[in-house]
């Protein structure tokens, strides 16, 4: 059976000699598990495809009683590049991709999720680095796995919770705030994240929130 869907890497692992498993997060499939098979030579065409936190329109074969489906094709839509020229832009992407991977089970659809991931690169990409993207991605994706805490204010000024928990992130630019409020959102959040998630947040050790 072939299937197609639009998709964003979250990660990509060697298999064998010159194959990737790599994990994307699509529109309309949620989570999965894809073989990429000769990506790893250095010519191979579908190896952009492949790389982490690439946006693309994909192409896949899944075959009967095989455990993975294959990717047979695609197109790049955008691999941010800018992103990928600032370090802390580029571990917040990673961030986001390994918060997405940690919270999110295999083959459950949810176009939210996917919805929010691609506007937080998207505005990541645009906009200068802000600490205030990375909780309110944090916090609208607790709310869309269910363990969120957006009605039950922890105490904090209604404008910035309240814009925390939009889907557009391009109201938290007008939002002003302290290194200490965004400390103490952030550590609500990953106790939340890791809790739920069931394990620690890697990327955290580049990331500041």
């Amino acid at each position: 059976m072939y299937f197609c869907d639009r998709a964003i890497v979250l990660r990509q692992r060697p298999l064998r000699d010159s194959d990737r498993i790599v994990t994307l997060f699509t529109c309309d499939y949620g989570r999965l598990e894809i073989n990429f098979k000769s990506v790893r030579k250095q010519k191979a065409k579908l190896r952009p495809l492949s790389e982490t936190f690439v946006l693309g329109d994909y192409r896949f074969y899944a075959k009967s009683g095989s455990a993975l489906p294959v990717c047979t094709g695609g197109k790049v839509i955008s691999v941010f590049p800018s992103m990928r020229d600032e370090s802390r832009k580029l571990f917040s992407a990673f961030y986001m991709c390994e918060l997405m991977l940690n919270l999110t089970p295999l083959g459950q659809p949810s176009r939210e999720k996917f919805l929010l991931l691609k506007n937080a690169l998207e505005y990541l990409e645009k906009q200068p680095y802000s600490s205030l993207l990375i909780l309110g991605y944090s916090l609208m994706l607790l709310e869309y796995c269910g363990v969120g805490f957006k009605r039950s204010n922890i105490g904090f000024d209604a404008d910035l919770w309240e814009a925390l928990h939009k889907e557009d992130f391009s109201t938290l630019k007008d939002i002003k705030t302290d290194e200490r409020t965004i400390s103490l959102i952030g550590a609500r959040v990953i106790e939340t994240a890791v809790e739920h998630g069931g394990k620690e947040i890697n990327s955290l050790k580049f990331v500041k929130i």
